[in-house]
This record gives C-alpha cells, sequence and structure tokens, in this order.
C-alpha cells in the first residue's frame, strides 16, 4: 500500500497492520466520505503547489494524470480504458453509446 494512501485511510479512520511482512488494513471506523475527500484534497494540493511554481516563474511542466497516479502508487494499466473517457467540452474517446451515457448522468441536452 502506498504510504500516502495508508496515511490518508488512517487519518479517515481505518487501521493498518503489518504481520510477518503482510499488510492487513480494517475499516470498521472509516469514514468513506472523509477519505474520498482526503483524497481529492491531495490532489488538490498537488495542483496548488503545480500552479504556486507557475506563478513565481519556477520551472514549470503542469501536473499530468501521470504525475498523480504516480503520487499514490498506482500503475496506469489499473486504470479504465479509454472507452471510458469523455469530456464535457464536446469530445469523447469511446462509443457513441459511452458518450450518450456520460451526456445523460451529466444532465446535459442531448
Amino acid at each position: 500500500m502506498n504510504e500516502i494512501i495508508k496515511a490518508l485511510f488512517i487519518q479517515a479512520g481505518g487501521s493498518v497492520e503489518e504481520e510477518n511482512g503482510n499488510l492487513w488494513t480494517y475499516s470498521d471506523d472509516l469514514d468513506p466520505e472523509l477519505f474520498a475527500q482526503l483524497v481529492v484534497r491531495e490532489c488538490a494540493e498537488m495542483v496548488r503547489k503545480n500552479n504556486y511554481q507557475f506563478m513565481s516563474n519556477e520551472q514549470h511542466y503542469g501536473v499530468t494524470s501521470g504525475d498523480i497516479l504516480n503520487h499514490f502508487g498506482i500503475a496506469k494499466s489499473n486504470i479504465a480504458a479509454a472507452e471510458h473517457l469523455h469530456s464535457d467540452k464536446g469530445y469523447s474517446i469511446g462509443t457513441p453509446e459511452a458518450q450518450e451515457a456520460f451526456d445523460s448522468k451529466r444532465g446535459y441536452k442531448l
């Protein structure tokens, strides 16, 4: 388990124990909403730091989705296939049916 995810899991009420090299997680007191908020805040902090670097004219390349995945120790291969990626900017990658479902879920007029 990535150390950042472990820390956020514990902060949200979960517990983690390591025994004989095996990691055991317990979530009896875990607040899933708080855990999700902590993960989102961690991502937002990455963007905030990136924007600060840009504003202070430090070397700036921009935060990418790959940066966020690396931050949490998540392999890119674990992310859903491109057929599940759509945009509210009027373009999509995937099937027309998947785009229609995306638009409908977001409440866009079809």
